[in-house]
């Protein structure tokens, strides 16, 4: 890569990320304005470890102390410093440096002397190349590039450097956190909610309305008539009634309560990573984040079903809550760890000491990566994390029925939550205006406004719901697209795909019972307790014909008996 600048300006950045995707920062080299940069946080002196600049920079020293150039926590930032200071170096004796640009080489420790080996090159990272390429007998690839060495000409501006040094970086994801049986397990649990959702609403509801068009006012095949066949029949009763439904969340549930308790573990103890890069390191961290919404996002979408299919107990709740309690916390960890700087003691060292005992290819990280590969990461995931815990909430409040009924005739003994209390007593306000303040003729009108307004209320309730039901779908497709930027990516190697181990078939099978189930009473249907196959209502009333004797036995009751005490009315 060669670059000559003539008459250039030297400018301080004070980026927060490293970019070093083709081996050379993509600000290094500005051709439109001829600037070359240099970040505020490399070359830090001693005692300025910060990162604020109090201590001053020193790029001299800092070129030339292998700790400070590759294992330290501004290594990042120090080697691009050190890869220009031999260009600022030449261009200052040139003369083709500006007033403000010598200033600044001054502010940073740039020495304009010929007679140092840091003015025709960087002894700091030349040594590291050799003993880690040839000392080391490293196989990469890089290593075995013509323009594997570093060198500064005298006429032309010129940084020969091995740009294929970070390209198919094995920066692979540790397997106990996502590998590729993780990873499939993800798609079948997205894949059967999805086609639950779908299964669901339409065996219930939504085939009434789409089909209600079709259908005129004396056909014998009414859309009801079509719903209701539908809602009996065997994929709705094995999805609902069969608890299909009920035993795909626990499974979802206990996996994911797995998989978070696996990142919080990864998260406090780095070293379980086993990265050997900086790249490695934040693939791991990044893939934590999608992970985190996949305790949150499909456990949710779930229990909003079984809410609607009224299967959601207590213990469906406390199982949900804590999925979502440790994905909520795996989040949070992970969203500190990425506003860390470079870690060296999260990467193994398993480099020379010219390297600063790591592998050249540690700093390896482009500064788009984490924004483009984890939108989750970012504030909209702490948004979407609200969410989940608002919609969460209301379904306890829900089941939280401690407020009795007031005592009355026609009243049950079951208890109430607040949210139906503040109804009742809404409602009652009401008619206790409407009967109080209107004359008998508007009575008649006020009831059917309220009745009106309960339509209304209801109608915008389930609106509410499936809204908050499509929110969650679509959340969580959008968190597979974040997987499909991290696994597909060109530069380095994220997932290794044939590496199969014993958790991982785990991760995989863990979804076969339940949809087999399924299949299996959709085909053959469910025995009910007493040993027969669950039949159709117009099965039974068929087999009940007149000619049986065993239904013809018993007397025919043409009259209640009367009570003792009068008249019986049912208790609503």
């Amino acid at each position: 890569m060669a670059v000559a600048i003539v008459n250039s300006t030297l400018y301080a950045s004070s980026g927060l990320f490293y970019d070093w995707t083709d081996a050379v920062n993509d600000s290094l080299y500005q051709f439109e304005k001829n600037t070359i940069a240099l970040y505020q946080l490399g070359c830090l002196a001693d005692d300025d470890w910060d990162g604020d600049g109090d201590g001053g920079w020193d790029c001299f020293s800092a070129c030339q102390n292998a700790t400070k150039l590759w294992n330290s926590t501004y290594s990042g930032y120090t080697l691009h410093n050190c890869m220009v200071y031999p260009i600022v170096a030449q261009m200052w004796n040139d003369g083709n440096l500006t007033a403000e640009g010598i200033d600044i080489a001054k502010y940073y420790g740039i020495r304009n002397d010929t007679d140092t080996p840091m003015y025709t090159g960087s002894p700091g990272i030349q040594d590291c190349f050799n003993d880690y390429c040839v000392r080391f007998e490293s196989e990469d690839e890089w290593c075995k590039s013509p323009n594997g060495t570093y060198d500064i000409g005298e006429n032309w501006w010129q940084l020969d450097f091995p740009t294929n040094m970070c390209d198919g970086l094995d920066a692979q994801i540790n397997g106990d956190v996502m590998g590729i049986g993780v990873a499939i397990s993800l798609l079948m649990q997205v894949a059967i909610l999805t086609l639950s959702w779908l299964l669901f609403h339409c065996t219930r509801d939504w085939i009434k309305y789409l089909t209600w068009p079709c259908f005129r006012r004396k056909d014998s095949i009414t859309p009801e008539r079509l719903q209701a066949a539908l809602k009996n029949s065997k994929p709705s009763k094995a999805l609902v009634e069969w608890e299909g439904l009920a035993e795909f969340q626990d499974t979802q549930v206990w996996l994911m309560i797995a998989v978070q308790i696996a990142c919080l573990v990864a998260l406090k103890r780095p070293e379980a990573f086993e990265a050997e890069s900086w790249q490695q390191y934040r693939n791991n961290v990044g893939v934590i984040y999608d992970l985190a919404f996949g305790g949150c996002l499909p456990v949710l979408l779930t229990l909003v079903l079984l809410r609607q299919a009224n299967q959601s107990d207590w213990l469906v709740l406390l199982t949900t809550a804590c999925s979502v309690s440790l994905a909520a916390a795996a989040w949070m960890i992970t969203w500190q760890s990425s506003f860390r700087g470079f870690e060296p003691a999260a990467i193994e060292h398993k480099g020379p000491a010219t390297c600063g005992q790591l592998k050249p290819t540690a700093l390896c990280f482009p500064n788009d990566w984490f924004a483009k590969s984890s939108v989750v990461g970012s504030y909209k995931g702490l948004a979407v994390l609200i969410f989940c815990w608002v919609l969460l909430l209301y379904l306890i409040i829900e089941n939280f029925r401690v407020f009795k009924q007031r005592p009355g005739r026609e009243n049950r003994t079951w208890k109430r939550n607040i949210l139906e209390v503040h109804k009742s007593w809404i409602a009652h306000t009401s008619r206790a205006r409407s009967f109080g303040l209107e004359s008998q003729s508007s009575i008649v009108r006020r009831t059917s406004q309220l009745a009106y307004s309960n339509q209304f209320w209801h109608a915008l309730s389930k609106f509410i719901l499936l809204a908050a039901e499509v929110a969650l779908l679509a959340l969580t497709l959008r968190m597979l697209k974040d997987y499909s930027n991290v696994f597909d990516n060109e530069n380095f190697v994220v997932l290794d795909k044939k590496s199969w181990s014993l958790g991982q078939v785990i991760a995989v099978t863990a979804f076969v019972p339940p949809v087999v189930r399924f299949i299996w009473y959709c085909i053959f249907g469910k025995k009910e307790e007493d040993g027969r196959e669950d039949r159709s209502p117009e099965y039974n009333r068929a087999s009940r014909s007149d000619s049986d004797p065993k239904m013809n036995n018993s007397p025919e009751i043409t009259e209640f008996p009367e009570h003792p005490g009068g008249d019986i009315s049912y208790r609503a």
